[in-house]
C-alpha cells in the first residue's frame, strides 16, 4: 500500500506482514484474496533495518534505526495479530540495525548487525527467552550487517553480510550459531 525499504516481512497464518522500512504501520496482504490492510502501531521508532519475526504467534519488530538519525535503537515492538493491540517489548542488551533474527529451541535470537553511527559491523549475538531476558549469547566469528538468518534443524544459519559498515565488502561466509542455550 506504501512504499518501504528495509523492512522486514514474515508469514504468519493466511498472511504476511510487513514491518519497519521507515512506516509506524504494519502492512498485512492476503494472497488468497491478493489484498492488502494497513494496521497503526504505537511505535515511536519509524524504524528501517529492523529485523521481522514470529516469536510465540507474535510479530516481533527489533531493533532497527531511525530513518532520520543514524544511531540504532535497542526498541522491540510486539504486535498480537489476534488482538489488533502492538506494544513495547523487552529491549535488547544493545541496538543493532541490519542483522539477522530468528527463534531457535523456544529462544529469539539476534545476530550480527551494524553500528551505524560508527560504521561498523557487529559480531555478537544475543537470546531472548521470557524466563530469562536478553541476554548475549556467544560472538560471531565476523561481523557483518545486512545478512539473511535461517533456522535449520535446531541451528541458526547467519547467511553472507557485509563485513564494511556503512558499505558492501561480502566475503560469501556462512556462519552457524550450535543450539542454544
Amino acid at each position: 500500500p506504501a512504499a518501504r525499504s528495509a523492512g522486514g516481512a514474515v508469514a504468519l497464518g493466511e498472511h504476511i506482514y510487513v514491518a519497519g522500512g521507515g512506516r509506524s504501520a504494519i502492512d498485512r496482504y492476503t494472497p488468497a484474496s491478493n489484498s492488502w490492510q494497513t494496521i497503526a502501531i504505537e511505535d515511536s521508532v519509524s524504524r528501517d533495518h529492523a529485523s521481522v519475526v514470529v516469536y510465540e504467534e507474535e510479530i516481533w519488530v527489533l531493533g532497527g534505526r531511525p530513518r532520520i538519525d543514524p544511531s540504532n535503537t535497542d526498541a522491540v515492538l510486539i504486535f498480537n495479530p489476534q488482538t489488533g493491540v502492538s506494544r513495547i517489548g523487552p529491549p535488547m542488551t544493545s541496538g543493532r540495525s541490519g542483522f539477522g533474527s530468528g527463534v531457535v529451541g523456544g529462544y529469539l535470537v539476534a545476530a550480527g548487525g551494524e553500528d551505524a553511527s560508527a560504521q561498523a559491523t557487529l559480531a555478537d549475538a544475543e537470546a531472548y527467552s521470557p524466563a530469562t531476558g536478553w541476554r548475549r549469547i556467544r560472538n560471531l566469528a565476523l561481523g557483518v550487517h545486512g545478512a539473511g538468518a535461517a533456522v535449520v534443524q535446531g541451528s541458526y544459519y547467519l547467511l553472507l553480510g557485509s563485513t564494511q559498515g556503512g558499505g558492501v565488502n561480502n566475503p560469501g561466509r556462512v556462519q552457524v550459531l550450535p543450539v542454544l542455550p
